[in-house]
């Protein structure tokens, strides 16, 4: 996630925002410190309230947000999102939402994992102009198999995809790969990717 400060996670300014889940703060904190950053601080991230979350869960998760070794045994989800906070003359847009035949997206999606461990992309599509067939998603270059495809409560599809675990770089930027499924431009709402053993 590129803004990691609130308890609230979104792909775009007028989706609705959901609580962050502890396999987000985790692939949010493996971005950071893989990114380089000596450690991940969050502001303002409580889990009293937090349903799903309990204290243990919520406690090892921080520890382990201090060391790349603790975090790389967590699953983790990295996402898609925008930046909240801006300079005054700043020209920013938003990655998402997104239009076209073909979309990518640069993600920081930390070390490779151990063997064994599965690598699943997650994309959301807007109802109108998604169609039946199904697209291509690839992390760096290599083809996602798919795995299923399900209506939400948007309206929209969420299509997700797995991989080797091999097709991640290591290196701390990773480029996620969108290519519509027929011949019309779709709508890219949500673009998710989850590492998990």
């Amino acid at each position: 996630m590129n803004d990691v400060h609130h308890n609230d996670n979104r792909p775009f300014p007028a989706a609705p925002a959901r609580l962050v889940t502890r396999e987000e703060a985790a692939g949010a904190a493996v971005a950071v410190l893989s990114g380089g950053a000596d450690a991940a601080y969050l502001f303002n991230y409580f889990q009293h309230g937090h349903p799903g979350w309990p204290v243990p869960e919520y406690q090892r998760t921080l520890r382990a947000f201090s060391s790349m070794d603790e975090l790389q045994k967590l699953p983790r989800r990295h996402a898609v999102t925008y930046r909240d906070v801006t300079l005054p003359d700043e020209v920013y847009r938003a990655p998402l939402p997104a239009s076209g035949m073909q979309l990518s997206f640069a993600l920081p999606l930390g070390p490779v994992p151990a063997a064994g461990w599965k690598l699943e992309t997650s994309v959301e599509i807007a109802a109108a102009g998604s169609g039946d067939a199904l697209p291509g998603v690839f992390v760096n270059g290599v083809a996602g198999a798919f795995c299923r495809s399900e209506t939400v409560k948007s309206g929209g599809r969420l299509v997700t995809h797995e991989y080797p675990v091999i097709a991640l770089s290591g290196k701390g930027r990773d480029v996620i790969v969108f290519k519509a499924g027929g011949a019309v431009p779709v709508k890219v709402q949500r673009v998710e990717v989850s590492v998990r053993a």
